[in-house]
Parts: C-alpha cells; sequence; structure tokens
C-alpha cells in the first residue's frame, strides 16, 4: 500500500513538471515564431534565436516572483532582460534585418525622451519608474 501511495505521489509531481516544462516549451515557440516572422529568421537564424529566448523565458520565471513583492525591481530585471535579448539579436540578424531592431530601438529612445520631457520637474526616481512602467 505505502508503494501505491508513493508511486501515485511521484505521478502527481512528474504530470506537474510535465505541464510547466510545456507551458514553457509553447511560450518559447511563440516568442521564437513572433521573432521569425518579425525579422523573417533563415532556419539557422531561428535555432539560434530559440536558444536565446529559452535563455530569456528562463530569466523571467526567476524573476516572476518579484512582479507582486517588488515590482520596481521586477521592472528593473525585465528591462535587463529585454536588453540581453536585443544584444543578442544584434549578433544574430543581418542586413534588412538588423535595420528593422534599430528602428525599434530608436523608437523606443523617442518615447523614453518624451517621458522624460514630460516629466520634466519630476524626481529622478519618479522618471526611472515611469520608463520601466514601458517595460509591461
Amino acid at each position: 500500500m505505502k508503494k501505491l501511495l508513493f508511486c501515485a505521489f511521484m505521478m502527481c509531481f512528474f504530470v506537474m513538471g510535465n505541464a510547466q516544462n510545456s507551458d514553457n516549451l509553447n511560450k518559447v515557440s511563440l516568442a521564437t515564431a513572433e521573432l521569425t516572422a518579425q525579422y523573417s529568421l533563415t532556419n539557422v537564424q531561428q535555432r539560434e534565436v530559440r536558444k536565446v529566448v529559452e535563455i530569456q523565458q528562463e530569466n523571467l520565471e526567476q524573476i516572476a516572483s518579484l512582479q507582486s513583492t517588488a515590482p520596481q525591481a521586477y521592472l528593473a530585471k525585465k528591462r535587463s532582460i529585454r536588453e540581453y535579448l536585443e544584444g543578442k539579436l544584434t549578433q544574430i540578424l543581418v542586413g534588412p534585418q538588423l535595420s528593422i531592431l534599430k528602428k525599434e530601438q530608436t523608437d523606443r529612445q523617442v518615447i523614453e525622451r518624451q517621458i522624460r520631457k514630460k516629466m520634466k520637474g519630476a524626481s529622478k526616481e519618479e522618471v526611472q519608474l515611469a520608463l520601466l512602467e514601458m517595460e509591461k
């Protein structure tokens, strides 16, 4: 009887673990597909981007608990994770693909400048928080 209960208990953990892994694989596949469509990635680039997205997803999972306990730290780390992805994409993308990424980065910088200009009298911390809010 004890062996049967132990096996049932272990099976529950196995099923829960597989469901979580399946969810992560779906997120990675979806993000890779979005980037593939956005930048018209080749098959080789897709494999490289998938590896980067897997790391990004792992990092997002590690900071997920901060979202409710320390939202500012969560947003700052999320920004770092986005910047990591953009840095890796800069190494992977070529020609017109890289131009698309650079345009997106320039557009983000324009929005950040507008926020800074709009909040001219605000404290440095308030401006930083507003910029971090863009990461949502």
